[in-house]
């Protein structure tokens, strides 16, 4: 599905199954409620501006639940009931950006980081502890210039990691 730049979409008790490379692509605002994305055999949301998901469940897909820029991360990943269980990639994967206010990335789900994610001057990002950071190949990496707050615990350590390193789940 993919939903044009420049577009408002609202879709709501709809299933997205059986597709290629990416189960929903949108550069524009979208909503879904009600939903379920799986069985795909890419990614299950591409999105670089803001959406809303509501009570929609992803699993099963191939690819990563999500691919956002890092601007998106402090919206609602983590508070509207939606359920991911994505297999071997249940992961929040993040393109290249930059975090534009201070934002608390919690530990719920696994960090993909396939770009630079730029934390700028004036803005913190805090991660949680147990929070797990994997980079891929070539220019990925978390470039700060404002503050960046990592406390983990002796139990619960923040691991910054490959991301061919499965020994970290």
């Amino acid at each position: 599905m993919l939903l044009e730049n420049g577009s408002s979409s609202t879709i709501n008790n709809v299933s997205i199954r059986n597709c290629d490379e990416y189960a929903v692509r949108s550069d524009s605002y979208f909503e879904m409620t009600d939903c379920n994305i799986y069985d795909n055999s890419g990614s299950a949301v591409w999105c670089s501006t803001f959406f809303e998901l509501t009570n929609c469940n992803i699993f099963d897909n191939a690819g990563f639940a999500f691919l956002v820029v890092p601007s998106l991360i402090n919206l609602n990943f983590y508070e509207t009931a939606n359920s991911w269980n994505n297999g071997h990639c249940n992961a929040i994967y993040l393109m290249s950006g930059s975090i534009p206010e201070s934002v608390v990335w919690q530990n719920e789900y696994q960090f993909v980081i396939g770009g630079v994610v730029t934390v700028p001057d004036g803005v913190s990002l805090m991660i949680e502890e147990g929070s797990i950071f994997k980079f891929t190949e070539g220019d990925t990496r978390i470039d700060v210039s404002g503050g960046l707050i990592a406390e983990g615990t002796a139990a619960d350590h923040i691991y910054f990691t490959s991301y061919a390193d499965d020994s970290i789940r």
